[in-house]
């Protein structure tokens, strides 16, 4: 058949299978005994040959996968035309180091079982793998592509790193070199308090594990502040580091209030969490250094940094020395002109002041000079000495003794008189 390839322990024989049942025995496709068989027997006879087969190693591609709270997997396993039903146990489950997931091709391990009462066969899977690399990188790239659109990888989501830290927390395994490395190179860097949260980095549950270690982190930050989560394992394969791809993983970073330093495997190894952290480290120890400041050189930079400072005071304060330099000598230079002014001022008041005394006082001479004259030739001055004038009724003045018959007024020095003028 195209739809498996078998792979048997050198323990099973392939050249023929042997039951013995009751006086029943099966060699090949013949039964010596023809007697009618029950429904039941011939259920048991197929689950005897069926789980006789032993081992097998089987490719495929998974559908229908399914992932309940009890922990085991359940999925078909299919090619072009047939589908065969397979589980995973809970046990098994948690040694996979790679999560299945629909549409993935993959190698199975394991032993055929029947269920007799709906006559129904599985495989129970002992051991899953990608159907290669490149199986597996296909799954990567098309995660990828999907984080992607929903904006996971995008910078304006990236937090910044708090170089100078109080504390850091770091999610990786207790048993490995890598926690201890961190450590080691903080120690060196920046000496500062951190957190070791333990959680499997590889096989099932190791995604789990990482989930809730961020979570769990998140919620301790709003009592006891953490600057930086370091999230971190050694080198491996793509299998090894498939953890750091699994979507509740990204996700859960994504969603980290804290930021997160990646430090998976190597250099060249790149995973999903990478792309989704604020910063991506190399190294696990080049997590340390992108997390800290090097004490020595942060005290050479804050040296440098009050060396400016005071070089920047210093010469601010000396420039305004020079501007008060030049304000006193502008005031002293302005207060000799005030000075200057002032006296000319007074010099000027001075002069206008008698040109004004000796304006008036000639004004007031010439003044008594014509009010004299005015008094000399005023009438009453004439009348004082004996002489009239004679005025008409309408105050014109009457020169003339020709003037008509008419009443008059005559003006004396003490008064005047009416009279009536008459002709001869």
């Amino acid at each position: 058949m195209d739809l498996f390839d078998f792979a048997f322990d050198d323990e099973q024989k392939s050249s023929e299978n042997k039951v013995n049942r009751n006086d029943l025995t099966i060699k090949g496709d013949s039964f010596k005994d023809e007697r009618p068989l029950s429904v039941s027997e011939l259920s048991g006879v197929v689950k005897t040959m069926v789980e006789g087969v032993g081992k097998v190693v089987v490719k495929g591609e998974i559908s229908n996968l399914s992932t309940p709270a009890s922990g085991h997997i359940y999925f078909k396993i299919k090619d072009e035309r047939n589908i065969i039903n397979a589980v995973i146990w809970k046990s098994a489950a948690r040694s996979l180091k790679v999560r299945p997931e629909d549409g993935m091709e993959v190698i199975l391990t394991g032993k055929l079982t029947v269920f007799s009462a709906r006559s129904e066969y599985q495989i129970n899977v002992t051991k899953l793998e990608p159907a290669g690399l490149g199986n597996l990188m296909q799954v990567f790239e098309k995660r990828k592509a999907e984080f992607e659109k929903q904006g996971l990888f995008d910078e304006a989501h990236k937090k910044v790193i708090n170089k100078i830290p109080q504390t850091i927390a770091i999610v990786t395994s207790q048993t490995g070199d890598v926690f201890y490395d961190i450590m080691h190179r903080i120690e060196q860097r920046y000496p500062c308090h951190v957190l070791l949260y333990p959680s499997k980095v590889q096989g099932e549950g190791a995604n789990l594990e990482i989930v809730q270690a961020i979570k769990d982190l998140n919620i301790l930050n709003k009592t006891k502040p953490i600057d930086t989560i370091i999230v971190a394992r050694g080198g491996g394969s793509l299998e090894d580091l498939w953890t750091f791809n699994e979507e509740d993983v990204v996700k859960a970073a994504f969603e980290s209030q804290i930021p997160i330093i990646s430090a998976i495997g190597h250099e060249p190894d790149y995973t999903l969490l990478d792309y989704v952290a604020d910063l991506r480290a190399p190294t696990p120890t080049g997590a340390a250094e992108l997390a800290t400041y090097e004490l020595v050189n942060l005290k050479y930079t804050v040296n440098n940094y009050r060396n400016n400072i005071l070089n920047a005071i210093t010469s601010y304060i000396q420039n305004l020395e020079y501007r008060l330099d030049r304000l006193r000598f502008s005031l002293n230079t302005n207060a000799k002109f005030i000075d200057e002014l002032n006296m000319k001022f007074k010099y000027l008041k001075s002069q206008l002041l008698d040109s004004v005394k000796l304006y008036y006082a000639d004004k007031q001479k010439k003044l008594e000079q014509n009010k004299q004259l005015l008094e000399t030739l005023s009438p009453k001055a004439v009348l004082s000495r004996g002489y009239s004038f004679v005025e008409s009724e309408d105050g014109d003045i009457i020169a003339s003794s020709k003037t008509k018959e008419q009443n008059v007024v005559i003006h004396f020095n003490d008064g005047t008189r009416k009279a009536e003028l008459k002709n001869d």
